[in-house]
């Protein structure tokens, strides 16, 4: 059982006790610094995760992948930074670490049949074999998308038990039966503390690797200011950008080989029609022609209808209505229905 020290982990571990099932709880540490561990090396959420294990009556084991979250989350998140992209660590962590290492130690070292999580999603393994990955019923709090570049096989032995359940509900449960995290607010973006920077500020302070100052320019190539690196930026962005025009402007593009940020006074300039996607992960055979599907191109966003098709390594996606701030590096969610037919990183866009 993944325990994250919060609500939604905890009540899992309950339901699965309260069926009659084995559990054994497991929480990894993802970074090493001082705002983050304690003297004794635990962070908080470990602490708070191993209170909870406690008062289940639960063994608890906390891994230490500060080396490995580091290589395989950090590190390809900072070159994504300095790629004028904007990556999602969630996506990255979920897929290396949480699915990928932490389901091989539960099933190798632990001998456990899989590991469950707190998860707002649904999963469902067909008579063939095949994984299913479908949205939670927690409305906005669903976390299908944050699964989607997880591989199946490594799904195959993963368990959501809040799937059919809301956030409110979650709450409710876990406060009628006393479990200690009842109240515990939600992670905002990264679990982790980043000290209150941003998320690229962070990476640049972590790795000691500053960015490369720019120009920031308008839409003639005119040069309005100077960055002090692309890696604080993002498409649609609109504070912090270091110039004044007098009225409101966005970040339109990034262009790494300038080392240049673009910006716009045109709401219209960040709507695009057409997005291509790499690193595709499917769930079921890719199709032989183009198909209708409901696409979603960050957490926050609604899945709009578009067209997908199949070319090579990748996948084009073309909405029905244009979308606002399209961000290369994010990863794109299609479904049919509810479920995850596949997904991948944005590499580029296109007005159409």
């Amino acid at each position: 059982m993944a325990m994250s020290g919060g609500v939604d982990s905890s009540v899992t571990a309950h339901l699965l006790l309260s069926a009659g099932i084995e559990v054994v709880g497991l929480t990894f540490i993802r970074v090493n610094t001082p705002a983050e561990v304690d003297h004794e090396g635990f962070s908080e959420e470990a602490r708070a995760a191993r209170e909870v294990a406690s008062h289940l009556g639960i063994e608890h084991h906390v891994l230490n992948l500060h080396d490995l979250y580091t290589s395989r989350v950090l590190r390809r998140a900072w070159e994504e930074y300095r790629s004028g992209r904007t990556p999602n660590p969630c996506v990255l962590c979920n897929r290396t670490l949480k699915f990928g290492h932490l389901v091989r130690y539960a099933r190798e070292v632990l001998r456990a049949d899989g590991i469950a999580t707190g998860h707002y999603a649904r999963i469902y393994v067909d008579a063939e074999g095949g994984v299913h990955l479908m949205r939670g019923k927690a409305g906005t709090k669903e976390q299908s998308y944050f699964l989607a570049q997880t591989r199946p096989e490594d799904l195959r032995h993963a368990y959501f038990p809040l799937g059919d359940q809301t956030k409110d509900e979650i709450r409710t449960y876990a406060r009628h039966h006393g479990i200690p995290t009842a109240e515990r607010p939600e992670s905002q973006d990264v679990c982790f503390n980043t000290t209150g920077l941003r998320f690229g500020e962070f990476l640049e302070e972590f790795f000691e690797e500053g960015g490369e100052p720019g120009p920031i320019l308008d839409e003639r190539g005119n040069v309005l200011g100077r960055h002090r690196g692309i890696h604080v930026f993002t498409i649609g962005q609109r504070r912090g950008l270091g110039v004044a025009l007098g009225r409101p402007v966005y970040v339109k593009a990034i262009d790494p080989e300038r080392n240049a940020v673009i910006v716009t006074d045109r709401e219209e300039a960040l709507l695009h029609r057409v997005v291509e996607a790499a690193g595709v992960n499917w769930f079921a055979p890719p199709p032989s022609g183009p198909v209708e599907v409901l696409a979603q191109i960050r957490y926050a966003h609604r899945a709009a209808p578009a067209v997908l098709t199949h070319e090579g390594d990748r996948i084009r996606v073309r909405f029905h209505e244009p979308q606002r701030a399209v961000t290369p590096g994010q990863l794109l969610a299609a479904y049919v229905g509810d479920e995850v037919l596949c997904s991948g990183f944005i590499m580029q866009t296109e007005e159409g």
